[in-house]
């Protein structure tokens, strides 16, 4: 192949096949040279597959444009573990361009001289986060689908794609032996219109009028345990997100896929998803403990009915972490969420490395709990209805607004602070100190306590941090002194106390109106110095605003004037739907916070989007993206002509990298190998010889003790995961 330009296959010619392997190791790479354009593969107006991967493994295509797709982009024809990822399909807007096919074909082709060759698959191929459009067909006799399924097609992830507007099916399981695929997170969008066929998005099927005697095991008895689940399909035909033909066995299954009739909506997933349900009760925190922070929310279902629901983020994207489910729920009328609205925080409270969720629940006539629940990296852990600390005497809704968490004795566990209202403009700043197996409440004068302060002139306005950079978190509020004059007051912790620095705080001035950030205000290191900073999204009317920053240099804080680090003044982003919902977290782990906020689109679209500012150290780079997706991915189309590259070349990881990134040893053992790792990796994966999935676990240190005794003597690769590479090796079990 070409290594430069656009590769233009003439009308009437026969499709490129690669017919050449990669390794577990080594596996082949198809992509873009470049980090903005696209490789490019243009066909003429013909009928023809563009590109046939034939007995081919280990391949993987990235970034590729497929341009003027006229019958199939791209085939697998028994090909295994393969990935495609981040590629454009799209016809050339012909109605007689197409014909009856799928633009990506995963299977054993019959025709291809494997008829009755009971032992050919193509299995545990990946087809995601690639964008189709732009597909037409000339009449509705022809059937032309985004993703087909069809014999011997075993194992394969399909997820996270575009279908925009398919002339059939987004997605089609057909013939016969298609099994254990799983069909997940796809966004499908069919649209009325001259030579569309009237077909739902996804559909599993062993209709065919070839004899059974083609495909492994007979038909369609062989077709089974094919998912489909937690699709969005929007279609103008009929209302149906997927359909399981009757005479399939019943593992073939789908689940909490979602089916949307008449106009499309931006985000789709995320429809039947309402803001209100989190409002209040958003926290962020590394809850996975792979170094990325990550979101969760308390959502409330109702009648008691509750879910904590977790948003993991992986660097350049939140992930739906076990879907709606999340990582607890309670189904049994025993959790009324309101009860703790605007008193939820998040830390490691029992120092194992995982961010936590603690809550301060009303039960009512004035007596509190504290509620825990730990994470143990992939699910929460809940600690009961007494929690850490529950007392009389004590009313929940004198701290409402005014709850943050923080090492504040610095002692290696996060601790909970509050400011009571005890009226009559008297305020304690209570605290709750944790030891990592309990927690201990410090009594009603709390750390501080003082009459003429009124703590409803800073509700909403609360967060902690090490503003001065001594290791103890501090505390930072907002208050309002009426007149738009408005004061950044600081407690700073010494760790065994908590010291006010006045009235005037690190910051005041006149002119600014507290009220018009209140339930948008978030801490962190957003300039990367070592020291928290505060930031907060100002109301500046007409859906216009500014995140305001407040930079620290650990002895003061300095305001970065009116326009922040953002701005929105074309009246586009009203702030009065991220209230409640605004966090802040190092979510793509580069050294320097970012923002995230839950967006409420329930008047325009019925749906709630993830908004994302990653800082950059000086500003904020805005990103608009949908839950579902990576927040920093955009498709775009690079016409002919444009400048790209396309690229096939074996990419290895050498072994001078391997070993300064890592040590194993002993390797050959027949117990246990000990990992050293020079950063800490995300996970660590070992797969037999036939690339086969034997071990599967997550590591937070930068040492590990892996066990492997259970497995067989033989040949083993592992794959370590750190945020921006995957180290391979072999290891030999004896």
């Amino acid at each position: 192949m070409d290594d430069g330009g656009e590769i233009m296959i003439a009308a009437n010619s026969d499709k490129l096949t690669w017919d050449v392997s990669g390794t577990l190791l080594n596996p082949i790479t198809i992509k873009s040279l470049g980090t903005n354009n696209r490789a490019i593969l243009s066909r003429n107006s013909d009928y023809s597959t563009m590109l046939h991967f034939k007995n081919a493994n280990h391949i993987k295509i990235k970034y590729v444009e497929f341009n003027k797709v006229t019958e199939g982009g791209l085939e697998l024809d028994n090909c295994d573990f393969n990935e495609i990822s981040y590629c454009s399909f799209h016809g050339d807007g012909n109605f007689e361009s197409v014909r009856s096919t799928g633009i990506i074909w995963i299977g054993v082709n019959p025709n291809n001289g494997y008829a009755g060759q009971n032992s050919l698959t193509s299995t545990n191929n990946i087809v995601s986060h690639n964008l189709f459009y732009d597909l037409k067909v000339d009449t509705e006799t022809n059937q032309h689908h985004g993703i087909y399924l069809s014999n011997g097609a075993h194992d394969n992830t399909i997820s996270q794609n575009y279908i925009n507007f398919a002339p059939c099916h987004g997605i089609l399981g057909q013939h016969a032996d298609y099994n254990s695929n799983d069909v997940s997170m796809n966004l499908i969008s069919k649209k009325f219109q001259a030579g569309h066929k009237e077909t739902t998005g996804i559909y599993f099927t062993g209709q065919d009028d070839r004899p059974k005697e083609t495909y492994n095991n007979g038909y369609p008895n062989s077709i089974i345990s094919n998912t489909a689940t937690n699709n969005y399909v929007h279609d103008s035909y009929n209302s149906t997100a997927v359909t399981i033909a009757g005479n399939l066995p019943a593992s073939n299954t789908q689940s909490n896929n979602r089916a949307y009739y008449g106009w499309y909506p931006s985000d789709p997933y995320w429809l039947g998803y309402s803001a209100d349900k989190i409002k209040g009760r958003m926290v962020s925190g590394d809850f996975d403990g792979d170094s990325d922070d990550d979101v969760a929310a308390l959502y409330d279902n109702g009648n008691g009915n509750a879910n904590l629901h977790v948003w993991l983020a992986s660097g350049e994207s939140f992930i739906y972490g076990n879907a709606s489910s999340g990582w607890w729920s309670e189904d049994q009328n025993g959790y009324s969420v309101p009860k703790v609205t605007d008193r939820i925080v998040s830390g490691d409270f029992d120092g194992n490395g995982f961010d936590d969720i603690a809550a301060f629940y009303d039960n009512g006539s004035s007596n509190t709990s504290l509620h825990i629940w730990l994470s143990s990296g992939t699910d929460f852990i809940y600690q009961g209805g007494n929690g850490w600390w529950t007392t009389g005497g004590y009313n929940a809704a004198e701290i409402t607004g005014r709850v943050v968490s923080g090492d504040f004795d610095g002692n290696g566990f996060d601790d909970i602070a509050a400011f009571y209202d005890n009226g009559s403009s008297n305020t304690s700043l209570h605290m709750w100190l944790s030891s990592g197996t309990h927690i201990t409440y410090q009594g009603a004068n709390g750390w501080w306590t003082t009459g003429g302060y009124n703590a409803t002139k800073i509700t909403g306005r609360v967060v902690s941090g090490d503003f001065d950079g001594n290791g103890f978190d501090d505390i930072a509020a907002f208050y309002d002194n009426g007149s738009s004059n408005t004061s950044l007051h600081m407690w700073l912790s010494s760790g065994t106390l908590i010291t006010y620095q006045g009235a005037n705080g690190w910051w005041t001035t006149g002119g600014y109106n507290a009220a018009k950030i209140t339930g948008r205000v978030v801490s962190g290191d957003f300039d990367g110095n070592g020291f928290d900073d505060v930031a907060a999204f100002y109301d500046n009317g007409n859906s216009n605003t500014n995140i305001h920053a407040w930079l620290s240099s650990g002895t003061h804080i300095t305001y970065q004037n009116s326009s922040g680090w953002w701005t929105e003044n074309a009246n586009g982003y009203n702030v009065e739907k991220i209230t409640g919902r605004v966090v802040s977290g190092d979510f793509d782990n580069d050294g320097k916070h970012d923002i995230s906020a839950f967006y409420d689109y329930s008047d325009a679209f019925g749906a709630i989007r993830s908004n994302v500012w990653e800082s950059t150290g000086n500003n904020f780079n805005y990103f608009n993206e949908s839950l579902g997706y990576p927040w920093r991915t955009q498709f775009s189309y690079f016409p002919a002509g444009s400048s790209s590259n396309f690229s096939a070349r074996i990419e290895p990881i050498s072994q001078a990298e391997s070993q300064e990134m890592l040590v194993a040893y002993p390797n050959p053992t027949n117990d246990q190998v000990q990992f050293e790792f020079r950063d800490t990796p995300k996970n660590i994966k070992v797969f037999d010889i036939n690339g086969r999935l034997v071990i599967d676990k997550k590591i937070s240190d930068k040492t590990y003790t892996l066990y492997v005794g259970g497995q067989p003597p033989g040949i083993y690769i592992y794959k370590v995961s750190f945020k921006n590479k995957t180290l391979d090796g072999k290891l030999i079990l004896e």
